[in-house]
Order: C-alpha cells, then structure tokens, then sequence
C-alpha cells in the first residue's frame, strides 16, 4: 500500500495549478513536506497528469542476481554503468510483462 495514491496526486496539482502556483499554500492545505510536492509538480511538468500514477513496489533482486552483476563487473564483461543500464532495462521489461523472473536464475 503506497502512502499518496493517484487520486490524492491529482488533486493536490489541480489545488496548486487553481492557485496560482502557490507553493507553501499547497503544501500547508494538504499537510505534505516541501521534498513531496516538489517532486509531485516535477513529475506533473515533465510527463502530465499520468506520471503521477502511484508506481508498484521496489522490484527485490536475489542475492545471487546482485552477485552475479557484481562478478560481471569485475570481470570487465560490464562497466558498473553499463550494468547499472541493464538493470534499469530489465525493470522496465518487468514492468511491462514482456519478462518474468519466476523460476529463473
């Protein structure tokens, strides 16, 4: 369960875009950090309404997968940027459906 769900979100911009862009005044009528509201507007500016979508949980990797990025790395097969990229394209592939990680290692 996330702590701001989508619905909350939108809300929050509509209030801060309904007045003026008022920063403190967004953040005192919803009782939310500065950090927060911060990010939630950056997110609305850079994609719209739909970057504000509540994201699922953190995806938790074995520690036998970390391990095996690791000794690639020092392998010299990944620089650590590389890795850190494939990494970034498997969650996006997960997120998407097109992979699974059940049963594989």
């Amino acid at each position: 369960m996330t702590k701001y769900n989508q619905q909350l979100k939108q809300q929050v911009i509509e209030f801060y875009l309904q007045n003026d862009k008022n920063r403190l005044f967004t953040q005192r009528h919803f009782q939310l950090s500065k950090k927060t509201l911060t990010r939630w507007i950056a997110q609305f500016n850079h994609n719209g309404i739909n970057r504000l979508a509540v994201m699922g949980k953190k995806q938790k990797y074995s520690p036998e997968f970390k391990l095996t990025v690791i000794q690639a790395v020092k392998k010299g097969q990944f620089s650590a940027e590389s890795a850190f990229i494939l990494v970034l394209l498997i969650q996006v592939r997960l997120a998407n459906g097109c992979i699974s990680l059940k049963n594989k290692v």
